[in-house]
């Protein structure tokens, strides 16, 4: 199964993500410039760098994929 970063499964990996300070800046900013959920934050920004730290907190959920 392909990886959705839309999928229910991922949404309290996504939200603790999100939540860290540093990515929590970034995304209030361009939340605001452009309307953005977190899942299309995560998606449009943060992809690559979400899906290394969801293996390393939640490595069950890449399995599942």
């Amino acid at each position: 199964m392909p990886f959705d970063i839309h999928c229910f499964d991922y949404g309290e990996a996504i939200f603790r993500y999100v939540g860290q300070p540093d990515i929590f800046e970034d995304f209030c900013h361009k939340s605001i410039e452009n309307e953005l959920s977190l899942a299309e934050y995560v998606e449009r920004y943060k992809l690559d760098e979400f899906k290394k730290w969801l293996s390393e907190n939640f490595p069950q959920l890449l399995s599942e994929t």
